[in-house]
């Protein structure tokens, strides 16, 4: 994403979220995922380079639309004519809970392709217990129990999804604003009605 276009989208963001929180009349807590599938050398250069202020944990990325993460059998392996990407196999997110470094981390982070914004009423293992038992209940493998899960959200997966998977989602998180790679764009959901700030901030979006 070209820097001026970057600069206005994360723009509309940052004041479409500011928006929200007035909506939403109560202390909320925010959470940066970041995609593995895109954590490319400068990405991975500046989460390294401000690791000690932008502390990070791994966890597994579930994505409604796709099987859920899961170690292959041998037999899986054997019966491979290519070898998939680690990625798509065993998708994980990176993820920034630490307040001040969040948003930091938003700032100069996003526009990388998989930033992912999550605002919620929990802080962070209320979080995790909520996102668990929506997302992840489905997970077999022992070890991958043992993790954290967070949803990723496409605009396919969330044209399909119906009234109570929204309302799932909206018990553990009230906005989610993720960097869409599949879709080239960016996925808004909230629980609160955004049409009119939307309409009343997109002159602060690019124009083609």
């Amino acid at each position: 994403m070209p820097d001026e276009e970057r600069r206005s989208v994360r723009g509309f963001l940052n004041e479409l979220r500011k928006r929200y929180d007035k909506l939403a009349e109560s202390s909320l807590f925010s959470y940066l995922g970041i995609l593995n599938k895109v954590l490319e050398f400068e990405t991975l250069e500046t989460l390294g380079r401000r690791l000690f202020d932008w502390p990070t944990k791994v966890s597994i990325a579930v994505l409604p639309d796709r099987p859920l993460p899961q170690f292959p059998t041998r037999d899986e392996v054997m019966s491979w004519k290519e070898i998939p990407s680690w990625h798509d196999l065993m998708p994980m997110i990176t993820y920034i809970t630490k307040k001040q470094a969040v948003a930091e981390a938003y700032e100069e982070l996003f526009g990388c392709g998989g930033t992912i914004l999550y605002t919620s009423i929990y802080e962070e293992q209320k979080l995790f217990a909520k996102t668990k038992e929506i997302f992840g209940y489905r997970i077999t493998n022992e070890f991958l129990q043992l993790m954290n899960c967070l949803p990723v959200l496409g605009v396919n997966a969330s044209l399909d999804a119906t009234d109570n998977q929204f309302r799932a989602l909206y018990s553990a998180v009230g906005l989610y604003i993720g960097e869409s790679v599949q879709d080239a764009g960016v996925v808004i959901i909230s629980d609160k009605e955004l049409d009119t700030e939307i309409s009343e901030l997109a002159y602060m979006l690019p124009r083609e």
